[in-house]
């Protein structure tokens, strides 16, 4: 960055978690994991989320100051735990996810700070996961509101996704990012056929939603 220049500010909305693997536990969360990215890549991105008052709640921020994540938004519950994740494997070696609900971060809380915050910095990402639950979703609309430039990783995960949600969220994106799964069941529910190749689905989600850019 040169003398003078304002270095670039973000801010990334959702999920924070402790996958609990047969191994142990793992920090987990898509957004944790961009917010992680960016910092490292030296542009300063603070995750706002909500995490219980409990040991995976300290120690989880404990371990986000660790690798460079700034937590001045983190939020505490008082009767909601730290989110986590149970990993199981059966007898045929299938991988299960039970993403436990309620947690903290489904009641992420918006005050006038946040939405300065918000409002000030260059981008925000969110994604679907986080709003699961209507009270985070409604935080997310205020601050889909005030952003300067929105990025949407849609991370779609069953059973908490429908087309309402997913379509009220696109509708905010300047930027989109989604994998190949994720493109044919949003592009289906736009009308796309089996006839269309990924690229008319994109540009079709691109119309529809007048989103800038997709990958």
């Amino acid at each position: 960055m040169k003398n003078g220049e304002k270095s670039i500010q973000g801010i990334c909305f959702g999920e924070v978690l402790w996958d609990n693997l047969p191994t142990g536990k793992k920090l987990g969360g898509a957004p944790l994991n961009v917010a992680y990215h960016l910092n490292k890549l030296g542009v300063t991105t603070r995750m706002l989320t909500r995490i219980g008052r409990d040991e995976n709640g300290y120690e989880l921020r404990k371990v986000c100051e660790d690798l460079g994540i700034p937590t001045d938004f983190f939020q505490y519950d008082e009767l909601l735990p730290t989110s986590t994740v149970e990993v199981s494997i059966d007898a045929k070696r299938d991988v299960h996810y039970d993403i436990v609900y309620p947690v903290a971060w489904d009641r992420i809380a918006v005050d006038s700070a946040v939405l300065e915050a918000v409002a000030t910095v260059d981008f925000l990402v969110y994604g679907s996961l986080a709003c699961r639950d209507e009270v985070s979703f409604q935080s997310l609309l205020l601050l889909l509101e005030k952003a300067r430039f929105r990025v949407m990783d849609v991370n779609l995960r069953t059973p908490y996704f429908g087309p309402e949600k997913i379509h009220k969220l696109l509708a905010y994106a300047d930027f989109v990012k989604m994998n190949a799964e994720e493109l044919h069941v949003i592009s289906d529910w736009n009308g796309a056929t089996e006839a269309y190749t990924d690229q008319q689905r994109v540009d079709l989600i691109m119309a529809r939603f007048a989103i800038q850019e997709a990958i």
